[in-house]
């Protein structure tokens, strides 16, 4: 069993054959992860929390945006996690395919 904490020390249990990626470095992005879809094996990160990461990293506001959404979002692989827009309620992949829905995500066909 692997254990991941969220945002707010929320932990979330995954098998020990879990493909879900965890972002790196963990110590900084392992706190803007707000859910963990089981059935799809992967995470769900807060955009607005993962950039604030960047910045404590180091990064300016701008420079983080541009990092974020063209070498973070801008990647596709399998059970790479979903992205939560706080201010819109929109969750973004690569593809761009997933919609909120309460606390869990659905694939948009």
């Amino acid at each position: 069993m692997i254990t991941v904490t969220g945002l707010g020390n929320e932990d979330f249990k995954l098998d020990e054959y879990s493909s879900a990626i965890i972002l790196e470095p963990r110590e900084h992005h392992d706190s803007s992860i707000i859910g963990y879809n089981k059935k799809e094996d992967r995470f769900m990160y807060c955009i607005q929390y993962f950039i604030e990461q960047l910045v404590d990293y180091g990064m300016t506001e701008q420079e983080a945006c541009e990092w974020f959404y063209h070498n973070t979002l801008g990647t596709y692989v399998s059970n790479y996690p979903v992205f939560l827009d706080l201010e819109d309620g929109s969750i973004s992949n690569f593809s761009g395919e997933y919609e909120y829905i309460g606390e869990d995500w659905k694939r948009v066909i």
